[in-house]
């Protein structure tokens, strides 16, 4: 059976690392609710739409994902990178704070930090 696109659309969303859908939404350009209408197979995106998502991950074959054909990557050597690896750009600042404020002390133990937050001189 093949996959949808819905299905490949979920795989760049595994592969990502994404854990809401609003993260898939903010890389793409997309609103958040289309993107999860994507991801769960309750909308197809138009061609305007797949662009975006396109663009916004680069190292995504664009045959594969229009029609499931070849592999996921554009090369083998992404194959070995970490699939779960994300960018700061990927939060939202609220994320980020609440992220930093739930593992302060632990933060506070690293030197650079305490410099940057105005902790030391």
């Amino acid at each position: 059976m093949r996959e949808s696109i819905s299905d490949r659309i979920l795989k760049i969303y595994e592969y990502k690392g994404f854990h809401q859908y609003s993260q898939f939404a903010k890389a793409t350009g997309l609103i958040d609710q289309t993107a999860a209408n994507y991801i769960k197979g309750k909308q197809k995106p138009d061609s305007e739409k797949m662009e975006k998502i396109i663009r916004a991950f680069e190292e995504i074959d664009e045959r594969w994902l229009l029609t499931g054909e070849g592999n996921m990557l554009k090369s083998e050597t992404s194959l070995q990178s970490n699939p779960n690896k994300m960018v700061l750009s990927d939060f939202s600042d609220l994320e980020i704070t609440e992220y930093i404020a739930q593992n302060l002390n632990r933060f506070k133990s690293f030197a650079t930090f305490r410099i940057v937050v105005g902790l030391e001189n």
